[in-house]
């Protein structure tokens, strides 16, 4: 993975390993499990992560996790002998997307009603308004 600056652009938020590892540290936590679980919580809050986009957040921390355990193993647990050793490890970032609230929380006006509760005429002209665009069809189709 290329170096890069730590901080955000658009919709991404850069960390460096070594700054995931001293939130690891800073946890209550005695185990290295439970320490990891909370730097993954602390990420989830930083983001904006929500249950539904989190997959992607796990993957990418479950690699980092396997890749710190092997070198800290590797380092014979050795906090300094692992910071000389990983050093250029240490300062890459690792990118992460940052997620905004869902469009229901920050719309404005009238909230939507699900389809279900809508009116007879609301159901009636929000069905024409699909079957008019073609785009939509073959969205739902992939969705479906």
């Amino acid at each position: 993975m290329e170096p890069t600056n730590p901080g955000t652009s658009a919709n991404t938020m850069f960390v460096f390993r070594k700054d995931l590892i001293d939130i690891m540290r800073r946890s209550e936590a005695k185990g290295f499990d439970q320490q990891f679980q909370f730097m993954v919580e602390e990420l989830k809050k930083r983001t904006n992560c929500n249950e539904s986009d989190d997959i992607n957040l796990k993957i990418k921390m479950s690699k980092f996790k396997s890749e710190f355990r092997s070198r800290w193993r590797k380092a014979c647990r050795i906090d300094e002998k692992f910071k000389k050793t990983n050093k250029d490890w240490l300062e890459t970032s690792l990118s992460f997307p940052l997620f905004s609230k869902r469009v229901s929380e920050n719309k404005r006006g009238r909230p939507s009603i699900p389809f279900d509760l809508c009116s007879e005429r609301t159901k009636r002209l929000k069905s024409k308004e699909l079957c008019g665009s073609t785009l939509h069809l073959y969205y739902h189709m992939l969705l479906v």
